[in-house]
C-alpha cells in the first residue's frame, strides 16, 4: 500500500491499464492510499484497511466526494505543484505516464 505518490507507475500501469479502469479509478475521488484492487471488501474501512485495496476519503472515510477534474496538461501540472504534489500521473493514449 502507497501513502504517498512515489512509485504508483507500476500499480497504475499493473492494475489499472484500460480507460474504463483509469475513470473507475478517478470516479473515487480523492485517495487515502492506492493499492491493487479498487474494490471495497466487506471489513474494508480508513481504520483497517484490508491489505490490497485502495482507500478512498469519499468510499471509506464518508467525506465529501470530489469529483474528477479535467485539465489540460500544463494545467495538471501547475494545479498538482499549487498544492504541493510532487508526483502528476496521467492517462493517455491507454498508458499511464509519469509527468
Amino acid at each position: 500500500m502507497h501513502f504517498d505518490g512515489y512509485e504508483l507507475l507500476p500499480i497504475l500501469c499493473e492494475n489499472y491499464e484500460t480507460q474504463e479502469k483509469a475513470e473507475a479509478l478517478a470516479a473515487l475521488g480523492s485517495l487515502s492510499s492506492l493499492d491493487e484492487s479498487m474494490e471495497c471488501p466487506e471489513g474494508h474501512t480508513f481504520e483497517s484497511p484490508e491489505p490490497g485495496y485502495t482507500v478512498a476519503y469519499h468510499r471509506e472515510r464518508g467525506e465529501d466526494l470530489e469529483t474528477p477534474k479535467h485539465f489540460t496538461l500544463n494545467d495538471a501540472v501547475r494545479h498538482g505543484k499549487q498544492f504541493g504534489a510532487e508526483f502528476t500521473y496521467l492517462f493517455q493514449n491507454g498508458k499511464w505516464k509519469l509527468i
